[in-house]
């Protein structure tokens, strides 16, 4: 699988500057990933990498 579409929200204060992406439990499991795994997030215009967090 090549990706799925998400939506964006506002980091929590804490995560704020982290490269964290805190991605529900679903979509872990079709992107088969786990937390501490490093994904990238495309958008419109650029891209950037995150580490995955629940």
């Amino acid at each position: 699988m090549d990706g799925i579409d998400l939506t964006i929200a506002s980091a929590l204060v804490a995560d704020d500057g982290k490269g964290l992406a805190r991605i529900d439990s679903k979509a872990r499991k079709l992107l088969n990933v786990v937390s501490g795994d490093v994904v990238e997030i495309k958008g419109r215009h650029r891209s950037t990498v995150a580490v995955v967090w629940q």
